[in-house]
């Protein structure tokens, strides 16, 4: 699977939430073997916003999720975007 993460409107330097995105991003080749590419977003604007995109032959999925900590934002988007995998499959494969 491609991945892209992507640091807006705050300093790049941040190894632990890279680490964590890829991680994440990996954790849903597991629910759907599917998946091509997929990209984290951090975004620093107004509020802290996290979103993350799945490119699956066939469809795109969008999740975003707005907080105060970008670790609890990436889990809670992250597990938004795992229900909505396996919804996805369930549908496909029904």
């Amino acid at each position: 699977m491609e991945t892209n993460i992507t640091f807006r409107h705050f300093n790049s330097q941040h190894p632990e939430l890279k680490e964590m995105a890829q991680d994440s991003l990996k954790k849903m080749l597991r629910y759907n073997d599917r998946i091509i590419s997929g990209s984290v977003v951090f975004a620093n604007d107004t509020e802290k916003k996290v979103e993350i995109r799945l490119h699956l032959s066939g469809s795109d999925l969008v999740v975003s999720h707005v907080g105060e900590d970008f670790k609890k934002i990436l889990h809670d988007t992250s597990d938004k975007m795992i229900r909505r995998v396996k919804k996805l499959k369930s549908k496909t494969h029904a």
